[in-house]
This record gives structure tokens, C-alpha cells and sequence, in this order.
């Protein structure tokens, strides 16, 4: 924790980094490092002047082009703009000149009607006032009244003619005398069934109140005339108006007053007459505005002597009238009409409708400097008028509405505008196009450019880089001259010359004072044994670049990476004085970053991640650097110097950082002294002899740290025994309890590193867990509605009969195992998508659970633990990721690669839950082992042995435990998770056991019916099965036992460092059993050939059968590689490596006291005979003959000690 914080310091204040090595000694570096850059940071922050210059022509040119782009952007709009704007004033000044021809036509007709109507009312006049000459009675009465207004109606479009002679109030008796014996009053035939109702009053009716009250006019008292109505037309209904004096009327009788005293015709002002032509057939609506046209009657013509007699008067509808003034097809007019009186309205004009708007001006005021205006009836004189109180004149507005506008209005504007801005446009896109084919060039020429400058910068330092840009283009630019020269000589016709390249000089200087780093990863050639490509580089990759960040914030230049080392200098290509200090701090930080990566790189990589150490080693001096041409040029560095640094790598330790003699004396004269720690013992460099070394400090101190004080301690003991012999001895007289408890309290003496790497595994174990579950997931959701859904009883009704059945484990084991066949739909899911398909939280949370509980079932064993099983896991994942298709090209163009490769990998590729099943198993393979084999839980009658009749004790024992965790409540989810529905249960739980199950390969029963499955699916001139998909799901049962099993040895097919590092652990297992009295035998004693005897048995057999069934592809190769070299080596290292054993095996557990009561031989469990016969059983690889000759090849006592190992190495792995 303490080395982390100090990295997170070191990353947040890049500035201050020194004082970890020593607060005191950053005085002088700021100074130094901004007076002498280094190449590491120069080279990627500098860009050569060729590039800045080409930068900035591009920035000037790009700024052109947007001005020139601006510019026809503008003069597209304007252009736009100028067109919209004349072609809507164009359409506009079209709206205008209509309209005036419009408004002018209704007011021209509005008076030509006008006159009509006058004309023809002083006509009717005329007519009266002749009969008038002629009448006989003091009062005149019409003949055929009623046939005169028909006549005239149609002429005067009115709606009712009333003529109503002048009465003397002194004559109203007389007048009604007459009235009343008229017999013109009968309008009409009596015969005729229209005849209207006789309805006349023997009075003078007035006209009602109502009426009166609503003209708001104030009747003017008049003691000496009446106007009673005497005949009416047409349409009349009722007589009723008969002896109606209009003179009571305010409006009408201003008008009378008017034609009194002008004797011409005269119009009243607007009002109410609903109370007239309501006794008359009219259709009109009563709020229509009406007026009264009066016109006077004569008793003779002469004017001199005339006088009146009566008035006529026609009702004027003012709707009608201006229908019949309107010209045709005319829509949306506003007439406004006003008198002198007061009186306006407001009249709609829209075809052969006018519409009554309302007696007021609601006209559109935006028009108003469009009126045309006009006088009503300005033919008609007004002579003798005292004055104008009663007299009203008419005058008519006419406006346009929005409507009548918009007809004159377009999208002609716009589609002209948007034809110019589309001209202006397709020009500059044309100009764009072009502009982009040779920007794209230029990008080209400008990426290729940079992409060369990169990579040289990124080979080479600056200095260098620039040099060798430099020599290029010189001879480029030779190069077309020559071309230039021979193309003057041939047509000059002159004799071609041969024009010889110069070779330019080597680039190559001598720096003699610099700095060289070797970092070197520790075990990354044994980890990368048990990983993926993938994974190997994405650890390369990752420290790689937190290194050369480093090496770009202390300006250190990096050289190259070969493999796994790293090599950088400091002190070139510009030569810095304090060098040897900025390196001490470079490989400071880097050691670290590196420290700090590896733990948290576990939980993606897995299990040894964190375990990986760096390995350093500094040297000054001075160095050759140049570049060394060729077809891959590359800056080197040559010298003893770097020699030297390379020795001091080698013989460096992990996680310290080794530096020379000339490389401590540098930082002494840097006052950083105290930095360095004298190595106790001398180191070999080859050419060199023995060389005092030092250490350098991580932390810096005066004092020594714990851990320096450690490696102190192990370089005295290095001095003294190189093979590591401890000074702790164990008591000859302590009791196997206290033996037992000592040597446990030393393997958890660091418990909380031992927690946090159990973290780590577990989390690595879900995440692997968990993407296997998303593929589950993906395919349920790509075969949606393809499945019956089943109720959730019934699954857990089958799992109750699952955990409750009285049989044991081992009686579950199938023969065949039936996988789901091929489902397109299933195959079309793409594995890009998985991040966005998501497991709901609670699965997650319960999967992270079950795993970190199955790794508390697993007890502290050497070799059967947690780190064990997630070992075995990360083969399985490594195998499965392996699994390829066939080689061979399809048949067709429609074939299905997904199918070829189900086909080919027998439907396991295909099925997620398979492979979940498979790493769930490899997890809870070894749960709750003990660290003995299951032949001593049997010998000592263990409950276990008992519960599973003495067979697989342990497996079974693991699949128990696992499956009886896995069913409880707090699980539910995850197991929804894994299976909904029974079929998909049965198949996991089928699968579960299998693959556990084939972890022991003691059982001569299970390794028979592996044998026998084998032979069956793979071997020639085999009977097939009738059902075809027997064959293949007995292929894929079998296939998944072999790679379980190969999981579960992986290590002995992996780097020989990864097999030794198990082959100890699992021997400190076997020693510890020995030396509790639950094993008779030291393994010491049979380890070696027991070792040997299972890579021939069983080992290299196996590894042989995954490449036979041609689903793992190079894997196979592999594993069989590496147990084939690991056999050679061990047959070469392994007595001595057993020596060592031991004295690690004794150096923690001691000596073994004799158990108090002897138990039974191990060697009559298992005789020689039965080794050879295991192995056989297992892998058919020797027949009858071959038994016999192999046990006259062994001794009685040979054989004993192979089985034993194989016992060791094979059973109690799988146990």
C-alpha cells in the first residue's frame, strides 16, 4: 500500500518526484532538466520544421478557403434575397393594380344601380301621381297597387313598395270613412288561396313603441299631417299595415321631412324595418340593414302650383343591393358603408356572396392606403333644404382582406430565390469537391509525412530523425535533377551518362557520458505460457506505455524493447550531466508503476499476475550510438556499456534495481550517495570477472528498510549456502499437532496479502463467470419464442429431486452428454454486442457471493487451494477460446461458417452453458479437499468414503458441497440465470458432474468407460450409432473430459517454471500428509520416477488425444510441446529439484514423528502391475503384449515407486 501511495504521489506531482529517493536532493534537477532536455520528451513534443511549416500554409490556406466560401455564401444570399424581394413586389404591384380595378368596378355599378334605382322610383312616382290627377276622392288609391310593386320590386330589388298618402289630422274621420269603403284594399282575386288576411284597423295605428325606442331618434311632434299606410307589395300576407301612420316612425319621418321640403327622392338613414316586412313574404334575415328610399307624390306636374299628395317608398336591402353592384368572380372585399348621420356597416364581399360583417368598421386597417372611396347617389339634388339635420349622405370604402392578397401571392419568390441559391451552391460544391479530392491528397501526402516523422521520432532522437529526413530529400531532390539532366541529354541527342549515387555518411556519434537502463520482467516467459496471445500483449502493451510516459516526463530516451526488456539511456542523443541521477529515478519509477500495474491487472489477466516482479540494472559509461541502415533501420547503441548494464539486469533480483561501480560513483559526486547500498556478495560478469555492485534505495533513507535489511540477510546467506539452508530448526520432540500449527502459521504469515490476492482470483472468477453468462443471455434473447416457457415450480420442483436423491454423485456420470443442436438464430448474435446486453445487478451480486464462498470451503493445502482451481479455470477459458474451425473451405456460397465450426467442434462451441458448466466446474473441483489422496480417506474410514462407497470421495464430495450451495434461496437468481427450463437444468447438472467426475483418474470404472467412449468416438472402424446425434454428443462428452483433465495438469504442459512451481507445491502437500502420519511414505523416496512415469502414462498421452480430436487447433501443439520439453528437463533437474523439495518441505514442516498406531502400507494398496495398468485403462496405449513388456521392464520396486507418483502426482491433484 505504501509502494501505491507513493506511485499516485509520483503521478500527481510530476514536478517533486526525487523526494521519495530523498527530499534534500531535488535542489539543481529543475535547472538541469530545462537546461539540457532529454530525447525522450523532445522528440514526441517537438515537430520538425517541415511539418510546422506545411501546418501553418494549411491553416492559411483552409482560412482562404473559408473567406472564399463566406464570399459566395453571401453573394448566394444576397442574390437570393434581391430575387425574392423584386418578384414579391412584382406580385405585389399585381394585388394592387386588381384591387383598384375591383374596388373601382363596384363603385361604378354601386352608382349605376344607385340611378336605376331612383329612376324607377320616380317613375312608379310619376305613375302615382298620375292616377292622382285623375282620382275623384279627396284621397288616392292605385288600382292594381299590389301588381305595380311586383313589377317594380324586381326593378328596385326590393322587398317592399309602400305608398302612404299625406292624411290632415282634422280628416281622420273621412280618411277612415274612406279606408273603409276603399274596395282597392282587396289586393287581390278573393278566389285566390294567397289571399292575405284581412286584418285593417278602423284607426290610426301608430308605429310601435319598440320600434320607436330602437331607432334612438326623438320623434319631432307633428299636430297637422299623418302618413298612413293605404297600399303595400308585394308578397303581402297581411293586410295589417293598412292605417299605419309612418309618420310616428323618427327615421322615416326625417326622411318625409326631407322629401317635404326638397321634393326629391331621398334615402333615410339605416334602421330597423323588420316591423314592414314582416307582413310581406320576404326571406330576408330581419338583422339585415335596410333603408328607406322615398320618393313624393304629386297631386299634379306642374311645379309651380304642385304640391304633394303621398310618398312611395321601397324598402333598400343594402346586401342585395351591393350583390347586384358586385362584378363577378370577386372574392374577398370589405365594403364599408357610412352616412353623414352616423350610421356605418361593414359587408363581405366573396363571389356571388355578401355577407353582412356588422354596423361597425371592421375592415383590415393594413389595407387602409389601398381605399377606394366613392359618394352614394350624388346625381340626386337637394334643393330647398333649410339644412342637413334630417338629410343623410352615403359614401362606400372599399378594402382588400389577407385572402384576396395571398391569391396574388406565390411560391414563386421562393423558388426563384432557392433556383439562384442552388446555382450559387452547386457551383461551390463542385468547388468543394474539387477542393476535397486535393485536400485528401494533400492529407495523404501530409499523414504519410507525419506518420514517417512519427515513426523516425519514435526510432530515432530528434537530432537523428531530422538528419536522416534531411538525407532523404536531398536525395529526392538529386534524384529529379538527374532525371532532368537525362532528358536535356536525350534531346540534345547527346550520350547518356551513368550518374553514380553517393552513399552518404554513417550517422554515428560517440557519447561518453550516459546512463543505460535493462529492465527485465520476471516470470513473464512461465506466465505467458498459461495465457492467451491477447492477454500476453495487453501486458506488454500496458507497462510498455506507462513506462514511456515515464521516460517522457523524466526525459529519458528509450532505445528498444526486445521481448520482455525494456532498455532505455540517458545522456543522449544531447548530453546531460546529471544523467546517472535522472536514471536512478526513471528506473525508480518505473519499478513502482510496474509494482502497482501487476495487482491491478490480475482481475482482467488472472491468477500470477500480481506475482510478476521487474528485474533492473543500471550502467554508466560511455556508448556508440548511431544509425545502423538497412532495410529496417534502427538507432542502436554499442559499447561494453551496454554490456555491462545487461549484466547487471541479469544478476539483479526481482523488484531491486542493481547498479555498477561507475554508476554509484556518479551519484556520489551528485551528493546522492546515500542512495546506494553495497552488495554483500560480488557478481560474475562474463568477460569481466567478479564486480562489487550495488543497490540502489527505493526509498532513500540513511537507514535501511525492512526489505533491504531482508535482501542483506540474503546475500549473507548466499555467502554461505547457496542452496538456501535455513537456520530455523524444529524440535525432534514436538508432537505432530504443534508441527502442524507451526507450519501453518508460516504459510499465512502475510494474511492480508493473501486476502487481497484471494480478492483478486475471486474477482477474475466472476468476471470470467460473468461473460459467459452475457453469452448465455444473448443466445436466450436471439431464440426468443423459439423455446416452451416452463413455470418456475417445475424447475424447482426438479431440483428439490436433484439435492434429495438418496444416489450418489458418481451414479449421475453419462455415457452422453446431449448438447442443443445447431440454431441459426441462436449463431446470429454478434459477440460486439455483448456490452450491451447487462445482467441485472442481483445476478452479478449472487454469482460474486457464491464464488468468494466456494473459495472459503477450500482448506490452506500447498496445491489444492483457490489459486489451484482458478489455475485450472484460466486453462479451461484458454482452451475454449482456442476451439477454431476446420480448415477446409465450405461447399457453396451459402454455407454457414457457425454451423461448419458447431459441426466441428460437436455443438460445444455453440452452447454458452456448456462452457459456464465447464469453468463453474474447474472452480468447485477441489472444494473442502484435505491434502490427502482418496485412498487414505478410504483407509481411514473416513465419513466421506462411507457416504460415497469408497469411490471419488473427494469429487463427489466437491460436487455436493458446490450443488447444495449453489441451491440455496439466496441463489435464485443466478440460477435463473443459468437455466429456465428443466431440459437446460438436467444438461447442467449432467455437465457439472462429468467434468468434475473426470478429475479422478484413479477409478479404474470411470477411466474404463473414458476408454470405451473414446474408442467408440474416435477410433476406426468403430460401429457409429444409429442416431447420428449420439455420435456427435458422445464425441462432445468425451472431448469435454479431456479438456477438464487437461485443465486440471495444465501446469505440467505449460513453461517448465509454471510446472515446477505446482510440482513443489503438490510435493509439500504429499510431505505434509507424511509428516501428519496420514501417508507411510516419503515422497522423496519415489517423486523423481513417479514424475516420469506420469508424463509417459498419462501426461503426454492426454496431450496426444487433444490434438487426435482435432477441435483445440495450435493449443494442442502446445500443451504437447511443452510436456514433451518438461519430461526432457525434469529427467535432467529432477533429482536435484526433489533435493530442493525437500529441504523446503523440511525447513517448514520438520522432520515426521512415527504416528502412534501404524497404519496400513501404502505399497499393498497399488502394486507395479497396477501403475501400467492405470495408464493403459486411461489412454489405450499399449495393448496385451505391450503389458507384458512393460512389467518385465520394471522391477517390483521401479514400479512401486511410478505408481506411488503417479498416485501423488495424478490422484491427489484430482482428489
Amino acid at each position: 500500500m505504501e509502494t501505491e501511495k507513493m506511485v499516485n504521489h509520483d503521478e500527481d506531482h510530476s514536478d517533486s518526484e526525487g523526494s521519495v529517493l530523498a527530499p534534500e536532493d531535488e535542489e539543481g534537477t529543475d535547472d538541469a532538466r530545462s537546461s539540457n532536455e532529454g530525447p525522450g520528451g523532445t522528440r514526441n513534443s517537438d515537430s520538425s520544421a517541415s511539418i510546422q511549416i506545411a501546418k501553418s500554409e494549411t491553416k492559411a490556406v483552409n482560412r482562404s478557403k473559408v473567406v472564399v466560401y463566406a464570399i459566395l455564401v453571401v453573394l448566394a444570399v444576397a442574390s437570393a434575397v434581391g430575387t425574392w424581394y423584386y418578384v414579391t413586389l412584382d406580385e405585389t404591384s399585381d394585388f394592387e393594380d386588381q384591387f383598384a380595378v375591383y374596388a373601382d368596378d363596384i363603385l361604378e355599378s354601386s352608382y349605376d344601380k344607385a340611378r336605376t334605382v331612383f329612376e324607377q322610383l320616380d317613375a312608379l312616382s310619376l305613375t302615382i301621381t298620375s292616377h292622382s290627377m285623375d282620382a275623384k276622392e279627396p284621397w288616392l288609391d292605385v288600382p292594381y297597387f299590389y301588381k305595380w310593386t311586383e313589377h317594380f320590386a324586381d326593378l328596385l330589388d326590393s322587398s317592399l313598395i309602400i305608398f302612404a298618402p299625406i292624411v290632415n289630422i282634422s280628416d281622420t274621420q273621412e280618411w277612415l270613412d274612406y279606408v273603409r269603403n276603399d274596395p282597392h284594399l282587396i289586393l287581390v282575386d278573393p278566389e285566390d288561396p294567397d289571399q292575405p288576411k284581412d286584418e285593417r284597423v278602423d284607426y290610426i295605428q301608430g308605429v310601435p313603441d319598440h320600434v320607436v325606442r330602437s331607432t334612438n331618434m326623438t320623434l319631432l311632434p307633428d299636430e297637422t299631417m299623418m302618413l298612413p299606410i293605404l297600399q303595400y307589395g308585394p308578397g303581402v300576407i297581411s293586410n295589417g299595415l293598412i292605417n299605419m301612420d309612418l309618420n310616428t316612425h323618427p327615421v322615416i319621418q326625417a326622411a318625409f321631412r326631407d322629401t317635404l321640403l326638397d321634393h326629391n327622392t331621398m334615402v333615410s338613414q339605416v334602421t330597423d324595418l323588420s316591423f314592414l316586412t314582416g307582413y310581406t313574404k320576404s326571406q330576408a334575415d330581419p338583422k339585415t340593414p335596410r333603408s328607406i328610399i322615398m320618393g313624393p307624390v304629386f297631386d299634379k306636374f306642374d311645379k309651380k302650383s304642385r304640391s304633394m299628395a303621398g310618398v312611395v317608398m321601397a324598402v333598400l336591402e343594402w346586401d342585395t343591393y351591393l350583390k347586384s353592384s358586385r362584378p363577378d368572380e370577386v372574392h374577398h372585399l370589405t365594403v364599408h358603408v357610412s352616412d353623414t348621420c352616423g350610421s356605418e356597416m361593414t359587408f363581405l364581399i366573396n363571389g356571388q356572396n355578401v355577407d353582412f360583417m356588422g354596423v361597425e368598421d371592421t375592415h383590415d386597417t393594413r389595407y387602409d392606403h389601398m381605399v377606394r372611396k366613392a359618394e352614394f347617389a350624388t346625381f340626386t339634388p337637394v334643393e330647398g333644404l333649410i339644412d342637413g339635420k334630417f338629410h343623410c349622405n352615403y359614401s362606400l370604402a372599399v378594402y382588400p382582406m389577407q385572402d384576396f392578397e395571398s391569391d396574388f401571392h406565390s411560391s414563386k419568390p421562393y423558388l426563384y430565390a432557392a433556383m439562384l441559391v442552388a446555382v450559387f451552391f452547386t457551383t461551390s460544391f463542385v468547388f468543394a469537391i474539387y477542393d476535397w479530392m486535393v485536400q485528401r491528397r494533400q492529407e495523404k501526402v501530409m499523414g504519410a509525412a507525419q506518420r514517417t516523422t512519427a515513426i523516425v521520432n519514435s526510432l530515432f532522437p530528434r537530432e537523428v530523425g531530422e538528419r536522416l529526413i534531411a538525407e532523404e530529400g536531398e536525395k529526392m531532390f538529386k534524384h529529379k535533377n538527374a532525371k532532368n539532366e537525362r532528358v536535356q541529354a536525350f534531346a540534345a541527342n547527346l550520350k547518356s551518362s551513368k550518374i553514380e549515387s553517393e552513399r552518404s555518411d554513417p550517422i554515428a556519434d560517440l557519447f561518453p557520458c550516459t546512463t543505460i537502463m535493462f529492465a527485465d520482467i520476471v516470470g513473464f516467459t512461465a506466465w505467458s505460457s498459461t495465457r492467451e496471445p491477447k492477454q500476453v500483449f495487453t501486458l506488454l502493451e500496458t507497462i510498455y506505455q506507462e513506462f514511456d510516459t515515464i521516460a517522457n516526463r523524466r526525459h529519458v530516451f528509450k532505445v528498444e524493447t526486445v521481448g520482455d526488456c525494456y532498455v532505455a539511456v540517458a545522456g543522449l542523443p544531447q548530453p546531460r550531466p546529471d544523467h546517472a541521477v535522472v536514471m536512478a529515478r526513471f528506473a525508480r519509477d518505473c519499478m513502482y508503476r510496474f509494482q502497482a500495474i501487476c495487482p491491478q491487472m490480475e482481475v482482467a489477466l488472472g491468477p500470477d499476475t500480481a506475482e510478476l516482479a521487474i528485474r533492473i540494472g543500471l550502467h554508466s559509461g560511455p556508448v556508440t550510438a548511431g544509425v545502423l541502415r538497412g532495410e529496417r533501420a534502427r538507432f542502436q547503441l554499442f559499447g561494453d556499456t551496454m554490456n555491462t548494464a545487461s549484466r547487471m539486469e541479469s544478476t539483479s533480483r526481482p523488484n531491486k534495481i542493481q547498479i555498477s561501480q561507475e554508476t554509484t560513483d556518479l551519484l556520489n559526486d551528485a551528493n546522492k550517495g546515500h542512495w546506494c547500498e553495497k552488495r554483500l556478495d560480488l557478481v560474475e560478469a562474463k568477460g569481466k570477472g567478479l564486480l562489487q555492485t550495488y543497490w540502489l534505495s527505493l526509498l532513500g533513507g540513511k537507514g535501511s528498510s525492512s526489505s533491504d535489511q531482508s535482501n542483506r540477510q540474503n546475500d549473507k546467506e548466499n555467502l554461505t549456502n547457496m542452496a538456501g539452508t535455513s537456520s530455523m530448526k524444529r524440535s525432534m520432540t514436538a508432537t505432530n499437532s504443534n508441527m502442524h500449527k507451526n507450519s501453518q502459521s508460516i504459510l499465512m504469515s502475510n494474511d492480508d496479502e493473501s486476502q487481497r490476492k484471494e480478492d483478486r482470483l475471486i474477482r477474475w472468477n466472476v468476471e470470467i463467470l460473468t461473460k459467459l453468462l452475457v453469452k448465455i443471455k444473448m443466445q436466450r434473447l436471439a431464440t426468443s419464442g423459439t423455446k416452451a416457457e416452463e413455470s418456475l415450480g417445475t424447475i424447482r420442483a426438479l431440483e428439490g429431486r436433484i439435492s434429495n436423491s438418496r444416489g450418489t454423485v458418481l451414479d449421475e456420470v453419462k455415457e452422453i452428454i446431449k448438447l442443443p443442436p445447431y440454431n441459426r438464430s441462436a449463431s446470429n448474435w454478434n459477440p460486439g454486442q455483448m456490452d450491451e446486453v447487462t445482467l441485472p445487478e442481483s445476478v452479478i451480486d449472487q454469482l460474486h457471493k457464491l464464488v468468494t464462498e466456494i473459495a472459503s470451503l477450500y482448506h490452506q493445502n500447498p496445491f489444492h487451494n483457490f489459486e489451484h482451481a482458478s489455475h485450472v479455470a484460466m486453462s479451461v477459458v484458454k482452451l475454449m477460446s482456442r476451439i477454431v474451425a476446420p480448415t477446409v473451405e465450405a461447399d457453396g456460397e451459402t454455407a454457414d461458417p457457425n454451423q461448419i465450426l458447431h459441426d466441428h467442434t460437436y455443438g460445444i462451441t455453440s452452447d454458452p452453458m456448456t462452457q459456464f458448466a465447464c469453468a463453474l466446474s474447474a472452480v468447485i473441483h477441489d472444494v473442502d479437499h484435505g491434502g490427502v489422496p482418496n485412498a487414505q480417506l478410504v483407509k481411514e474410514q473416513n465419513s466421506l468414503a462411507i457416504r460415497y462407497k469408497n469411490k471419488s470421495v473427494a469429487e463427489q464430495n466437491s460436487v455436493g458441497i458446490a450443488w447444495e450451495l449453489l441451491m440455496q434461496d439466496s441463489y435464485r437468481d443466478l440460477r435463473c440465470a443459468i437455466y429456465t427450463t428443466t431440459t437446460e437444468l438436467k444438461r447442467f447438472r449432467q455437465l457439472l458432474v462429468n467434468s468434475v467426475m473426470a478429475t479422478d483418474i484413479v477409478d479404474k470404472e470411470l477411466n474404463a468407460q473414458r476408454k470405451n467412449r473414446w474408442a467408440v468416438a474416435f477410433s476406426e472402424g468403430v460401429v457409429m450409432d444409429s442416431d447420428v446425434s449420439d455420435t456427435i454428443n458422445r464425441k462432445a462428452t468425451i472431448v469435454l473430459e479431456h479438456l477438464i483433465q487437461a485443465s486440471d495438469v495444465a501446469h505440467t504442459m505449460q513453461h517448465f517454471q509454471i510446472y515446477q512451481k505446482w510440482n513443489s507445491r503438490l510435493f509439500q502437500e504429499m510431505y505434509r500428509a507424511y509428516q501428519e502420519g496420514r501417508s507411510d511414505k516419503d515422497p522423496s523416496e519415489f517423486w523423481y520416477q513417479g514424475e516420469i512415469g506420469f508424463f509417459e502414462f498419462y501426461i503426454i498421452p492426454l496431450a496426444k488425444q487433444l490434438k487426435d480430436c482435432g477441435v483445440f487447433g495450435v493449443s494442442s501443439d502446445e500443451y504437447l510441446n511443452y510436456a514433451t520439453r518438461n519430461k526432457r528437463e525434469w529427467m535432467a533437474r529432477g533429482q536435484q529439484l526433489v533435493e530442493e523439495f525437500k529441504e523446503e518441505a523440511l525447513r517448514i514442516y520438520g522432520k515426521r514423528e512415527e504416528p502412534i498406531t501404524s497404519l496400513p502400507s501404502m505399497r499393498n494398496m497399488l502394486d507395479g502391475r497396477d501403475q501400467q495398468i492405470l495408464g493403459e485403462a486411461i489412454h489405450g496405449e499399449a495393448n496385451a503384449k505391450e503389458e507384458d513388456e512393460d512389467e518385465e521392464k520394471f522391477s517390483d520396486e521401479e514400479n512401486v515407486a511410478a505408481a506411488d507418483g503417479k498416485k501423488t502426482r495424478g490422484f491427489t491433484i484430482d482428489v
